[in-house]
């Protein structure tokens, strides 16, 4: 009896959180900075007995912050960059903005079970609508408040990264499990996200805005991440296998 109670609880509750987040919309905007620093870099490289190239420290100075806008409704949420202007001063790479996508556009889509896709329009010539790994996490009770929200940290787990492990700060007091790029699948927002070299801070946040949020699902060829990987190999043989041996060369992970 007390089972089938508990059951019951847990299955109304799981309607009222649905619920909830079915009539949840909102815009959140980013602020996306570098985090890898020329002391990290030095202390690295000095441990297989490297000094640090001018290359790599100026691409450290260069690199500039940029901002990210996710939009979500009850069905769907896409995220993506600000524009690169033109007239900007600096014309080098942008090592935050690569980190951050770049061109690149994340999509969720927010089914029975949540999928997370990535538009790339411009390597192939085409448009490819990226299917990602499903996303799982490890919750811990550490908490910190960001934007007057108690959130909480939670490890990426997927074994799409082998050593830098991405850590998000989610809160459930907002209840649309979205985040930046194709990390999802909390129970809350995340409000702030360290992933490899770059961190997502939220810096604004708009729920339920009085004009409805209407997203239209990205238009692309289908593919799994892994079918899109073989796709660029076989496409690009020397570039990849520069970058092997770059990789092999430098110490540098699949991270």
């Amino acid at each position: 009896m007390k089972n089938c109670l508990k059951l019951t609880f847990f299955l109304l509750f799981s309607f009222k959180v649905n619920l909830i987040s079915q009539e949840l919309s909102g815009r959140i905007t980013y602020n996306v900075s570098y985090n890898v620093t020329i002391e990290q870099v030095t202390k690295r490289n000095k441990a297989i007995g490297r000094k640090i190239s001018k290359r790599s420290i100026d691409k450290i100075k260069n690199a500039k912050d940029v901002l990210a806008f996710l939009e979500f409704n009850s069905t769907y949420a896409i995220q993506k960059i600000e524009a690169e202007l033109k007239n900007d001063a600096y014309k080098g790479i942008n090592s935050t903005r690569m980190g951050a996508g770049n061109n690149k556009v994340y999509f969720t889509e927010n089914s029975f079970e949540q999928k997370n896709s990535i538009l790339e329009c411009r390597t192939l010539g085409e448009c490819f609508l990226i299917e990602q790994p499903k996303s799982v996490w490890e919750i811990s009770q550490e908490s910190k408040i960001i934007g007057g929200y108690l959130c909480y940290r939670a490890i990426y787990k997927t074994p799409l990264y082998t050593s830098t492990k991405p850590i998000a700060w989610f809160t459930p007091k907002i209840s649309a499990s979205y985040g930046p790029k194709f990390f999802s699948g909390l129970p809350g927002l995340i409000l702030e996200l360290e992933d490899n070299t770059v961190t997502f801070k939220a810096i604004k946040i708009e729920l339920n805005p009085k004009e409805k949020i209407e997203i239209k699902k990205p238009k692309g060829k289908k593919i799994t991440k892994e079918a899109y990987e073989k796709l660029l190999r076989k496409t690009f043989p020397g570039f990849y296998k520069r970058w092997e041996k770059y990789k092999y060369s430098n110490n540098v992970t699949n991270d």
